[in-house]
């Protein structure tokens, strides 16, 4: 099925967008054998850590092989019916991986027969293997079925980290609930001083903006600081934006003009998986945010994006 066409908005960095790749790029099948492959990091030695969102399995796939044993495997839970965003659906490698080994995995979880949770987790690769679990956020709010989120990036030694409303919008505008936040920590799992809501009763000081509804992509240009994100929103509205301190993107829908996007759809396109690409082996896609459509076959779309 062909995607819609986006409408495109202007905003502070200027963007063009892309449904096609240059001439002479392809897209090929790296691996296959997994099960619902949501998330996916590198490490600096060369390994592919691939997070299985229905399995809990974060397998490792290296020197051209998917290995049978998985880096780790986490307790996931889902909700009645079917999976839809239950799961572990984030990984991330940490900037500093070479010096400690850190792993970030955001899935949903229970203990026994206990209401379902959402958590972030840091673990340490010891041995080519996950361990010494720390939790980092732990989210007690029951969710049937979607709106989790898990989008995660680095940027400025800070770590984002991308929370859905969980199924209840209208917490999106309340600062003092992490739900429907973006929330910008340290490795430990505490607020960094200068966060924009730091010293208010009124908000979570972890919080560094809101009003989001399900933001799975999250991606930071190394060069520039600058991180972006993915939100789906409603019936039309998905939307790539740009990250700013304090911001309010406007969650419920009510709302949803408080901030220009970089790029909105027309349509529901279900945006997953963000990748700032700032590498020149691909010159072409040099400068780019690359992501994909969840309702359309994972199609990949990519935009030029310039600050200005």
């Amino acid at each position: 099925e062909q995607s819609p066409t986006p409408a495109v908005l202007k905003f502070r960095p200027v963007t063009t967008v892309h449904l096609s790749l240059p001439p002479g790029y392809r897209i090929e099948s790296l691996v296959d054998g997994l099960e619902f492959p949501a998330a996916l990091s590198a490490t600096p030695d060369g390994r592919l850590l691939i997070a299985e969102q229905t399995t809990g399995k974060v397998r490792v796939f290296r020197n051209g092989a998917l290995e049978a044993a998985p880096w780790l495997t986490v307790p996931v839970s889902f909700g009645q019916g079917f999976v839809q965003e239950l799961g572990l659906t984030g990984i991330l490698v940490d900037p500093e991986f070479a010096a400690n080994g850190y792993v970030y995995l955001y899935y949903t979880t229970a203990e026994g027969d206990g209401p379902r949770y959402t958590t972030l987790v840091r673990y340490r690769d010891v041995g080519g293997r996950g361990a010494e679990p720390k939790v980092l956020l732990r989210i007690d709010r029951e969710t049937e079925r979607t709106h989790v989120a898990g989008g995660l990036t680095f940027a400025g030694g800070a770590l984002f980290v991308g929370i859905g409303d969980h199924e209840n919008a209208d917490l999106a505008q309340r600062l003092d609930v992490v739900t429907g936040k973006i929330l910008r920590i340290d490795r430990e799992g505490a607020p960094l001083p200068d966060n924009p809501f730091i010293g208010r009763s009124d908000a979570d000081p972890r919080v560094y903006a809101y009003g989001v509804r399900n933001p799975f992509g999250m991606s930071a240009d190394t060069a520039t600081g600058l991180v972006y994100f993915t939100d789906n929103r409603d019936a039309a509205g998905d939307a790539v934006y740009a990250l700013e301190p304090g911001t309010n993107y406007g969650w419920p829908v009510e709302r949803l003009a408080l901030v220009e996007p970089l790029l909105v759809y027309e349509k529901p396109m279900g945006l997953a998986g963000a990748a700032f690409y700032s590498r020149t082996e691909l010159p072409e896609l040099t400068g780019s945010l690359l992501f994909c459509s969840f309702h359309f076959n994972g199609m990949l779309h990519w935009s030029d994006v310039t600050p200005g």
